[in-house]
């Protein structure tokens, strides 16, 4: 349909943009060649090329930025989308995603929750949940996914929640709900893995993360995931595996990385200790590009620091 609103009116910004996203998504899942990442890139492109005060195309293009390990042009994007608006939801949330990639995890339930507060009705802000989760309130990341509608995805954190908590029994039931509502995502292969360690069947586990590997994500935060899900079966190699792919694609939650109870099984290997050390590196480097919003967020970077010193 966007293809043919295309064929209509190929000046029309808002097609791009839309179809931009759409392609995007497909690629980031694992439903679309890798390839289509550039085409959707291309989309926001042409979008922005007819309006250049196209905020839905400058927020698409600001979050491939971000998953590609591209920060700075993200951060730049953002701070067009504040100049055009600065009450806009998708800027504040967009902002909160890069927060979240670099590793500034307060500071992106911060910008997260204002957009909520400006637009709480977006579907597409409910990747707050997940945010929550590196600030560690699991708590609030459960009851969090209850404001958006049920889906696999929603299921299969909250369930994750419960488990980092304690509650396995609950988990494995969130598991069970989440496979059964979309068996052929990768939200059932994910989850998939983290029943599989609770019922002791790791190698109905290591299947599903290494069927995760065959399917071609372009999403750096989804290899952080299944890092997990490796250091959490006991899988060396597929752990040091996943969590490179996802700090070359720019994952840099170093602070999350230290403390994460799923990689305490790597803490002394020392190829997981160098790529731990590369994430640092580009958590350090992203503060910078993110310094000019404010003296408010430079003060809570000078604090951050002290995990470099």
């Amino acid at each position: 349909m966007l293809k043919k609103s295309i064929e209509l009116d190929s000046t029309y910004a808002p097609a791009y943009a839309q179809l931009g996203d759409r392609t995007h998504r497909l690629a980031q899942f694992g439903l679309h060649d890798p390839e289509e990442t550039k085409k959707s890139e291309n989309f926001f492109l042409k979008a922005l090329s007819l309006n250049k005060e196209n905020i839905y195309a400058l927020a698409g293009l600001a979050n491939i930025y971000t998953e590609t390990a591209r920060i700075e042009k993200a951060v730049e994007l953002t701070r067009q989308i504040l100049a055009i608006n600065p009450g806009n939801a998708e800027a504040h949330f967009t902002l909160g995603y890069i927060y979240r990639y670099a590793g500034m995890n307060d500071e992106s339930v911060q910008e997260m929750e204002k957009a909520i507060a400006i637009d709480p009705k977006n579907p597409g802000f409910r990747s707050i949940i997940v945010t929550y989760k590196y600030a560690g309130e699991f708590e609030k990341s459960f009851e969090s996914a209850k404001l958006f509608k049920q889906s696999d995805y929603t299921l299969g954190y909250q369930g994750e929640f419960l488990f980092r908590m304690g509650k396995e029994d609950q988990a494995v039931e969130y598991f069970i709900h989440c496979i059964s509502t979309n068996p052929d995502g990768l939200q059932a292969l994910w989850v998939g893995c983290m029943k599989a360690y609770i019922e002791g069947d790791t190698e109905v586990g290591l299947e599903a993360a290494r069927r995760f590997e065959l399917v071609k994500v372009v999403d750096a935060e989804a290899w952080y995931h299944f890092a997990g899900n490796y250091g959490l079966l006991g899988d060396r190699d597929g752990c040091v595996r996943a969590l490179q792919r996802a700090v070359d694609g720019g994952f840099f939650n170093y602070p999350f990385m230290l403390k994460d109870s799923f990689l305490d099984s790597m803490r002394e290997d020392e190829e997981f200790l160098t790529v731990l050390q590369e994430a640092r590196a580009g958590s350090f480097s992203s503060l910078f590009a993110l310094i000019p919003f404010g003296q408010e967020r430079r003060s809570s970077l000078s604090v951050y620091l002290l995990l470099w010193f």
